[in-house]
């Protein structure tokens, strides 16, 4: 029998196990592939030392940089004497050795849970396997995930999207309380199938005319909740393509920040979309060549000028200075970056690195 851990299970292990380690956490398949990792940009592609534990069955450790590999340990991990996979962990290996082993309990955990009988789940259960089912497709027995989706009563015909409810409870106060709340939320919505995945995601799927009629009761939470919970909402696909869903509604969440509106709708987005595209190193070198030079008050100035449509007048009156003022700080912007905040290119230039500015410190 073949011990399949899917994309989605196998993210939860790495963000739970970085999360515990502060390290970088791989999760690899047999062929050397990462399946999921705590740098998304690595997904994809191939993992020597990864490789080679899977090759030999043995642990891999490399103890100082050798090309592109880093310092780290490599423990494939095997089940009924297979393996499932290797997981790799960057850091010096008698500090990460431990945080391996622990992925690799937590590992053989779900592939036991994967061995229950399927009809013998708990109702969550059944919610959680129909949903992953769903967003990762050949991942289950066809007929009993047509099965599941009849018992919770969900029509396979009709348009869906995928709800992203990102939770952060306050110092002190219990997760469960705060999710309860949500899951309520989500229920009353119309959503049949959710599930919540560690660390703080709680996804909900929702019919299209559901969503409709609940949208406003939905924003009516994120705003009471403000802090303690950001929703974002997918783009309308046919039930098979719910994965793209989740996708546009991580995309949506990642426009959000503490300190603006805790709900954002996929199609509303504009800026943000060129945003989640933007790989680590472009938005930094995006950033060197625009914000980089500016102090603090010269981007709160900007910040300022672009909320008020570039208006001299009414950025006097926000930031309660001179008009002589504003303007001297303007020009102070254009000597120290070489972009002017009056010109519409520029300013178009120096907003979006703002935004992206602001993106990345929300991730």
């Amino acid at each position: 029998m073949t011990h399949e851990i899917n994309p989605l299970l196998a993210q939860q292990i790495v963000d739970t196990v970085q999360n515990i380690c502060g390290q970088d956490v791989n999760f690899i398949r047999r062929d050397g592939i990462i399946l999921a990792s705590s740098r998304p940009e690595r997904i994809g592609t191939l993992h020597e030392a990864g490789r080679a534990a899977a090759r030999s069955l043995t642990v891999q450790e490399v103890t100082r940089t050798r090309g592109a590999s880093q310092p780290g340990i490599n423990l494939p991990v095997l089940y009924q004497g297979q393996l499932v996979a290797v997981i790799g962990i960057t850091g010096q290996p008698e500090k990460v050795r431990q945080y391996a082993h622990l992925a690799e309990r937590i590992t053989l955990l779900l592939v036991r849970e994967q061995e229950l009988n399927e009809y013998g789940r708990t109702q969550a259960d059944k919610r959680r396997y129909a949903l992953d089912a769903l967003i990762h497709p050949g991942t289950a027995n066809p007929a009993y995930l047509e099965d599941l989706l009849r018992e919770f009563g969900v029509d396979p015909t009709t348009p869906k999207r995928l709800m992203l409810l990102l939770l952060y409870p306050e110092e002190g106060q219990p997760l469960t309380r705060l999710l309860e709340k949500a899951e309520a939320v989500c229920r009353n919505a119309g959503a049949k199938l959710y599930h919540f995945s560690y660390p703080n995601e709680l996804v909900a799927a929702l019919d299209a005319e559901d969503f409709a009629r609940s949208a406003s009761s939905l924003q009516g939470f994120a705003r009471t909740e403000q802090g303690r919970c950001r929703i974002g909402v997918g783009k309308v696909v046919p039930l098979g393509e719910l994965a793209a869903s989740l996708t546009s509604a991580r995309t949506a969440c990642h426009s959000l920040s503490p300190d603006r509106e805790p709900y954002a709708l996929f199609d509303e987005l504009t800026w943000e979309l060129v945003l989640a595209d933007l790989h680590p190193d472009t938005r930094k070198a995006l950033l060197h060549k625009t914000l980089a030079p500016l102090s603090t008050q010269d981007k709160e100035v900007l910040r300022a000028y672009f909320s008020q449509d570039r208006s001299l007048q009414k950025t006097c009156a926000a930031l309660f200075i001179h008009k002589n003022t504003l303007q001297y700080r303007l020009n102070h912007i254009r000597d120290c970056c070489g972009l002017d905040p009056r010109s519409f290119q520029d300013a178009a230039l120096l907003y979006l690195a703002l935004q992206a500015d602001d993106a990345g410190e929300t991730r």
